[in-house]
């Protein structure tokens, strides 16, 4: 999953798992200390039912019917899974009115257990699943299994898994991490200039009939700094940067009538156009700043047709 790739449903889904997730969790902390115990493994017999009657009566959460959610154990490897360990996590997701969906057990290259289900309470899942579990499972809500299956439980972790990546991030972490990247990514999409949203020139080759044609030779801080900003884009706009770097170190044609402020040509603009519109917003943003701090004239030569 590329977190440029997520969706605003997505985006919203997060927020409600990281706000949701954090409320049934302190309340089960506090549940927990109240019988003084740290794991619902400690209680047996009617002092284990006394408190999942009090988690059942107690827990104040918006309970809902969910389209589709999934299931998630983290083994340290996939020796430590026993077959039809599984079952139990099966029955409380049935219990809790899910339907369940594909089941996909550890292997060597993905050491976790995954349960795919549709529908269902998932306030009355989770608790099905305490009651059999040993608190390292993770039942989340909202998400299409192939969007979900980068990240993994372990004892309230998240691991990436695509890439292959070791490392461990606390669950809040992780949503979070996602919110910010996509928020960072809207933020790209934010127009700050006039000409950051693309809109199409007007192209009308009868205007350029009887002018002048010269080339342009553009500002060399200028090609400097989109050289900076083609580094800095590596990996999203850095090829569309180099092409209009390119671009421009050979010079713009531009045509002029009577001494009147040149303007690129119709044909140089069709050129330019076509790099133009490939590029994010934030990247247009960024090449009429560098523009206009350095040289209003070719500004406007060149980016005038987008109306600045």
């Amino acid at each position: 999953m590329s977190i440029q790739e997520l969706s605003k449903d997505l985006i919203e889904a997060t927020k409600k798992v990281l706000t949701k997730e954090e409320e049934y969790k302190d309340f089960f902390k506090k549940a927990m200390k109240k019988f003084g115990v740290s794991s619902p493994g400690e209680l047996s017999g009617d002092k284990e039912k006394e408190f999942y009657d009090y988690i059942d009566k107690n827990w104040k959460g918006k309970s809902e019917d969910v389209q589709e959610g999934i299931f998630f154990k983290e083994y340290e490897d996939e020796d430590e899974y026993r077959r039809g360990e599984e079952k139990p996590y099966v029955n409380a997701i049935k219990k809790g009115g899910g339907k369940v969906g594909k089941t996909y057990t550890p292997d060597s290259r993905d050491p976790q257990l995954t349960i795919e289900f549709k529908g269902g309470n998932i306030d009355k899942i989770r608790k099905e699943v305490d009651k059999v579990g040993d608190g390292t499972e993770a039942v989340e809500e909202g998400y299409k299994s192939q969007k979900m299956q980068e990240w993994i439980s372990a004892n309230g972790d998240r691991r990436r898994v695509k890439e292959q990546d070791k490392r461990k991030y606390k669950v809040e972490d992780v949503v979070r991490d996602m919110w910010e990247t996509a928020s960072q990514e809207a933020k790209r999409n934010e127009a700050k200039t006039p000409v950051g949203k693309y809109q199409a020139p007007k192209l009308d080759e009868s205007l350029n009939e009887g002018m002048k044609k010269s080339k342009m030779k553009i500002e060399p801080a200028i090609l400097r700094d989109l050289k900076k900003l083609e580094k800095n884009e590596k990996g999203m706009n850095d090829k569309e940067v180099k092409m209009i770097h390119d671009f421009f170190k050979k010079g713009v044609e531009v045509v002029s009538d009577d001494g009147e402020p040149a303007n690129i040509s119709d044909k140089a603009l069709k050129q330019f156009d076509k790099m133009w519109g490939k590029l994010d917003t934030f990247v247009r943003d960024e090449i009429y700043s560098i523009m206009k701090s350095h040289n209003d004239e070719q500004l406007s030569a060149v980016l005038g047709p987008y109306g600045a």
